[in-house]
């Protein structure tokens, strides 16, 4: 699995001289539940504004298509808030550390009706009446562990690396955990009891990283 990584650029008007820029560093661009999401995100204020604070939220998007046309729902998953203001023309390194709570795998429409998609919104809040920059970094959710390569050495970067030794219990099989439920999740039922599909969690407690 590739990392995953975006830097998104904003410029202010109404005299806000210089540029906001904030780069994302994943290591991985898939999950499994039970993971954690380790990343890097740099913050560069080169511009007249103050930036409050930053907000990461994994989400879910799930399209359903039918022959007469498709409808689109999003979910807040889980979040993180990054508290404390990076001022004008300067500089934060933020670590992130987001655990990937119990969702469905991502799913194609290549073959489907439904296609299920993830993605990890970055928000810079500003102050003032200016907007936020944000942007989206589509993530993958699976069933099955991926992990970095044996050779690859953290002490090369200050960047989160993933765990490359494992020793994993199976895993569990857990209720979806959305904040809110999605309208699908709600309405559906099987018979007169809801429907509570379970997926696999993994236990990552025990993980060795490689030295």
């Amino acid at each position: 699995m590739r990392p995953a990584s975006h830097k998104e650029t904003k410029n202010f008007s109404w005299g806000a001289s210089g540029a906001l820029s904030v780069d994302v560093q994943l290591p991985l661009g898939g999950y499994v539940p039970g993971q954690t999401i380790f990343g890097q995100i740099q913050v560069d204020n080169g511009s007249n504004v103050r930036v409050e604070r930053v907000v990461c939220t994994l989400h879910e998007e799930v399209k359903w298509t039918a022959n007469r046309g498709s409808t689109t729902t999003v979910t807040e998953v889980t979040s993180s808030v990054f508290e404390g203001a990076v001022q004008a023309h300067s500089s934060k390194t933020i670590s992130l550390a987001m655990p990937v709570p119990t969702v469905a795998p991502s799913k194609e429409a290549l073959f489907s009706l439904i296609e299920l998609k993830y993605f990890l919104r970055v928000t810079a809040e500003v102050s003032g009446y200016r907007g936020n920059l944000h942007y989206d970094l589509p993530v993958m959710v699976g069933t099955i562990p991926v992990f970095g390569p044996d050779d690859h050495k953290a002490e090369k970067s200050d960047r989160a690396s993933p765990p490359r030794k494992t020793d994993l219990p199976p895993p569990t099989y857990e209720e979806a955990d959305l904040k809110g439920k999605n309208k699908f999740v709600r309405r559906f039922k099987l018979g007169q009891a809801p429907y509570k599909p379970r997926y696999p969690v993994w236990d990552f407690s025990n993980v060795l990283r490689g030295k």
